[in-house]
């Protein structure tokens, strides 16, 4: 299968399956909504009418901002420890859902019946164990990032010469960018092994699928941008517009909201997409065991003719005439 039907198998999954986009959409936005309720809660009294509101409308957000969380009755520091707590649930909401997705676009015969549920419940702990290594993998993808960064920015003060630093930061991004391409598609890739078998080694399948993601860069690479790239650049072109558009009223305000949610849906059915395509092409490797155990050829061996039985004492044995004997006489009553 090209590439190009990669692409279109996952976006048809996603049309197909538009609740799961829904799914993966409210699993952002509802912790969202609870952060920005308390938010609300906590700083409306402050904000509502405020010298503080007006310049925000205007235009003046980061010295507003900047202001109002020194503020020390602004409320910002509860508003601060909710999103330390959002922030893991939604990437706990992220990953069950993606385990519920999976089942579903694996398309189960006998798994008719809430494939969402069903797969949250058997794959979800192996989901969560994958996320694990997925994060730990990371890290020195952000150390390495941070250090070609640090270099450039030590060496451009040292020659005084900023188009050093700007530099950095672009190999920095570049170096970062495809390292995190290579561990993200090998993170999806050991889910889904994990998940077509019900196999529990997601060490081992993620080291696995990291070993076959760089062994075939050139397949997987354009598969992963043909859906992150469209995601990023929804999400530029609406900053690009916020910071064009300062709304003065609450009309304004609520349509600027909901111009921002379609980004973030247009994120989801992407991310339903890519996961299709992924599936697809798993597929089509032939479903490979790499979240379990090793399994050795073993060598069939010769059958073995088992030895005639034993003849009772006493009992005539009676020889089989062999090819070409002559028949037996006749005998006489």
């Amino acid at each position: 299968m090209s590439f190009l039907r990669f692409v279109g198998f996952g976006l048809r999954s996603a049309r197909r399956r538009l609740g799961l986009v829904l799914l993966v959409y409210l699993a952002a936005l509802v912790p969202a909504l609870a952060v920005a309720a308390l938010a609300a809660l906590e700083m409306g009294p402050q904000l509502a009418g405020s010298l503080f509101a007006r310049q925000a409308l205007a235009g003046n957000r980061f010295g507003v901002w900047s202001d109002l969380t020194q503020s020390p009755e602004s409320g910002w520091g509860v508003v601060v420890a909710a999103a330390w707590v959002a922030v893991p649930l939604v990437a706990l909401l992220q990953v069950l859902v993606a385990a519920g997705v999976v089942e579903s676009l694996l398309f189960r015969e006998h798994r008719r019946e809430h494939p969402f549920l069903l797969g949250v419940g058997r794959h979800g702990w192996r989901f969560v164990r994958s996320a694990v290594w997925y994060c730990l993998a990371l890290l020195p993808v952000a150390a390495l990032a941070g250090a070609i960064s640090g270099l450039a920015g030590d060496r451009a003060a040292e020659l005084g010469d900023p188009r050093i630093q700007m530099a950095g930061w672009g190999a920095a991004a570049l170096v970062g960018l495809l390292l995190f391409l290579v561990v993200d598609l090998a993170y999806d890739l050991s889910r889904l092994a994990a998940a077509s078998h019900g196999e529990g080694r997601t060490l081992a399948g993620f080291f696995r699928a990291l070993l076959h993601t760089l062994r075939h860069p050139l397949r997987l690479a354009p598969l992963w941008l043909a859906f992150a790239l469209p995601a990023v650049a929804l999400h530029l072109g609406f900053l690009a517009l916020r910071a064009a558009w300062s709304p003065g009223t609450g009309w304004e305000i609520a349509l600027l909201v909901l111009a921002q949610q379609v980004p973030f849906l247009a994120a989801a059915f992407l991310r339903v997409g890519l996961w299709g395509s992924e599936i697809a092409y798993f597929q089509g490797l032939g479903e490979p065991h790499w979240a379990g155990r090793r399994r050795r050829r073993v060598a069939r061996a010769e059958p073995v003719a088992s030895p005639e039985p034993a003849a009772a004492p006493g009992a005539e044995v009676r020889e089989e005439p062999g090819p070409g004997a002559a028949p037996p006489l006749p005998t006489q009553s």
